[in-house]
């Protein structure tokens, strides 16, 4: 499971970054991310600021993080992992039980698609 919230974490990320730079590298935007969770989920309009709040806050620690080139590689990801745990702790707060569960399973999937990708390119 931790490693589904690190790839969701790193793939929102990717995905702000490369919209700041001007391109889309496939993925999704946060507003994106935003709108299917809250489509697939159904999510209240309360859940829905609640998780821009959460994405928007561990988007920028990410950020800050990936900056960071004084730290080792190795320090980065266990600093992500951390990151990806607080970040799933308060978005379990905010779903309900089946939400949640769905979530991580559209996390799931999303994994098994990114990891079907490098695959394919390493072909």
């Amino acid at each position: 499971m931790k490693k589904i919230l690190f790839i969701l974490f790193a793939a929102l990320t990717f995905a702000t970054i490369s919209n700041a730079q001007g391109g889309r590298r496939g993925g999704m935007n946060p507003q994106e991310m935003i709108q299917q969770l809250k489509d697939s989920l159904n999510l209240s309009d309360v859940q829905v600021d609640s998780v821009k709040a959460i994405f928007k806050e561990f988007l920028s620690k990410q950020m800050e993080l990936r900056q960071n080139q004084d730290q080792s590689r190795e320090d980065r990801f266990a600093k992500m992992k951390e990151l990806n745990d607080a970040r799933n702790a308060r978005l379990k707060a905010v779903f309900t039980d089946e939400q949640y569960k769905k979530f991580q399973e559209m996390e799931e999937r999303r994994r098994e698609q990114m990891r079907g990708g490098r695959e394919r390119g390493r072909k």
